[in-house]
């Protein structure tokens, strides 16, 4: 498979995926405030793993390099929270 068609159907698959969390989030009262750094990850891991799909070898490295990265971000910041909550919680 090319990486047009790739990216085809991979781009309206997540597009549709987000409406969807975006409707089920508007079913409760709360409106969620969500960081750009909590947004960016899902989009990254997206590209990355699409560019993993191709068969071109200089992509298929960027696409590992854009899939790592991702998790290692949302891995980081959670891990950053988890402390500085520790902290705070343990200063009282």
């Amino acid at each position: 498979m090319d990486f047009a068609f790739q990216a085809a159907v991979i781009v309206p698959a997540f597009a549709v995926s987000l409406i969807a969390f975006r409707l089920f989030l508007s079913e409760f009262p709360v409106k969620p405030k969500f960081s750009l750094i909590l947004l960016v990850p899902m989009p990254v891991f997206s590209l990355g793993f699409m560019m993993r799909l191709s068969e071109v070898p200089w992509l298929v490295d960027a696409g590992y390099f854009y899939t790592d990265f991702s998790f290692l971000l949302i891995y980081s910041v959670f891990s950053a929270a988890f402390l500085l909550g520790q902290i705070k919680y343990w200063k009282k």
